[in-house]
């Protein structure tokens, strides 16, 4: 299993962090995996979960992890 950092998915997807923090909430972008307790800590997100977005991103519903 990989793991992509923000910058990473920004790259790919082309969306503002802003963006995809509003599609995460709605289910429609993946949900980020915090790696710390720390509010402001270190995210990040399942390249399998991000290729699939890019397949259908307007079909694209988040699945629970």
């Amino acid at each position: 299993m990989r793991f992509l950092t923000k910058k990473q998915v920004k790259e790919l997807v082309t969306l503002s962090f802003a963006e995809q923090a509003r599609r995460e909430i709605k289910g429609r972008f993946p949900k980020r995996i915090r790696l710390s307790e720390h509010p402001r800590g270190r995210v990040v997100y399942r390249e399998a979960d991000i290729l699939k977005w890019m397949e259908d991103p307007a079909g694209y519903k988040a699945e629970s992890h």
